[in-house]
């Protein structure tokens, strides 16, 4: 780092590739860092915490924890919150080439918070201490519906985010429209990856609606976190392009979040047989939204939703780019003129034209905070300057004085999440970096 800033070098880093951000992971003609070498995976000797090396992936952690039944929360985990809520300490290297120990506990505690959802606006992290979690099964599955249950479906879907009463279940709804490539129907399907953070129990009663609604497949049964990652990790595939993008609805109210979740599957559908008619049968791999419900723990009853799509020729890009960006926008004026929208954005579902709003959707201050934060590590503003791409303080609403504007020293969290935050999921797959 500091030969990189010696010589005023561009540079991006790479964990596993993961962020879909043009710069935030790949430069031409300048400097790559790259972390695929550093795959340490170390367990305390009391086995409660483990350390992490930015190179790995979600899977391999998994698999080195599953002897000893043992996870870590990769991604969102109920009752556990965001990975980041689990993380004790990072091992940061800073602009001026230090390398620091952050933690809660520390001179560092700053940082340790900042980095918990602040992006790369602060050093590069190139070690992860997180909590271990007793683990030796879950009950976890998906259940697949025809699109004439669609009602039954979308009710299910509203009221278990109306009354999340269970902390140790989470649920992933999808949505999803399929081409007949040689008729060019468009068919409609629907599948809830459910979760139950349980070794014994079968029938979880939060589930009971979606049990009762008549399916075409269920997956359902008692797993590791491993095995249940590598399954749901299985339609991510080398060689295609995908992305993941959307945003939020909150409410506390059953019919409120019943019509956002209508109106959303609604708007996409009529999206997708748009684009679809602008590319060749055969382009898309998937077209699908989903939803994630967060408890009323976190804003009231909040739902994250993201379009997933995938497809297998790169001369599509431009124009799939375009029709994500236009679709989510039009979903999010929908939901807004309905009352519904939120404008927070999880980091890891959100696309570069996201880029300039994201921390519009944080507590009121913290990005302000955060920007202290910038400033005291990096006063310089290299990593606002020389590091292109990404979620940067410099390029928000926030951004003055070197690419950063400093305010106040309280601390604060920048995960937005405490630790003992309930009810939220979403387990990052097998085959899914750590960072960036």
């Amino acid at each position: 780092m500091s030969a990189v800033k010696s010589v005023n070098g561009s540079f991006a880093v790479r964990g596993g590739g993961h962020t879909a951000i043009p710069g935030a992971n790949s430069i031409d003609g300048d400097v790559l860092i790259a972390f695929s070498n550093m795959t340490r995976l170390e367990l305390s000797v009391e086995r409660t915490h483990v350390q992490l090396g930015p190179g790995l992936r979600w899977g391999e952690v998994y698999n080195d924890l599953e002897p000893y039944d043992l996870t870590v929360a990769g991604g969102r985990v109920a009752p556990y919150g965001f990975s980041a809520n689990t993380v004790s300490s990072l091992e940061v290297v800073l602009a001026d080439g230090r390398i620091v120990n952050a933690a809660a506990s520390n001179e560092y505690n700053d940082l340790f918070r900042a980095l918990k959802g602040g992006g790369p606006n602060f050093g590069l992290v190139t070690s992860f201490e997180l909590q271990t979690i007793p683990s030796p099964r879950v009950f976890a599955g998906d259940l697949q519906f025809e699109s004439s249950q669609f009602e039954a479906f979308f009710e299910a879907v509203a009221a278990y985010s109306a009354d999340i009463f269970d902390a140790k279940s989470h649920i992933i709804p999808t949505v999803g429209f399929a081409r007949d490539d040689a008729t060019d129907d468009i068919s409609a399907y629907a599948y809830v990856v459910l979760f139950y953070d349980d070794s014994y129990e079968t029938e979880p009663g939060i589930f009971r609606r979606f049990l009762d609604i008549p399916n075409v497949g269920n997956t359902l049964s008692h797993l590791t976190v491993a095995s249940l990652a590598f399954e749901t990790g299985k339609s991510v595939m080398d060689g295609q392009g995908d992305i993941l993008t959307g945003g939020t609805i909150a409410s506390t109210d059953f019919e409120e979040l019943l019509a956002g979740i209508q109106l959303i599957s609604e708007i996409f559908e009529e999206a997708v047989r748009s684009i679809q008619a602008q590319v060749p049968a055969g382009t898309f791999a998937s077209t699908e939204v989903y939803f994630q419900p967060l408890g009323r723990d976190f804003i009231g009853t909040y739902i994250v939703y993201a379009i997933a799509l995938t497809w297998v020729d790169s001369q599509h890009d431009d124009v799939i780019f375009a029709w994500i960006e236009k679709t989510v926008q039009t979903i999010d004026s929908a939901t807004a003129e309905a009352g519904l929208h939120h404008p927070f954005r999880y980091m890891g579902d959100s696309a570069a034209f996201q880029v300039a709003e994201f921390f519009d959707g944080y507590p009121q201050g913290v990005a302000e905070r955060l920007s202290n934060v910038a400033l005291k590590y990096d006063p310089d503003g290299f990593f606002q300057k020389n590091m292109p791409g990404g979620f940067k303080l410099s390029a928000s609403k926030v951004s003055s004085n070197n690419g950063v504007r400093g305010v106040g020293t309280e601390s604060y969290d920048a995960g937005i999440l405490k630790q003992g935050d309930s009810r939220v999921s979403g387990l990052h797959g097998f085959d899914v970096p750590l960072q960036g």
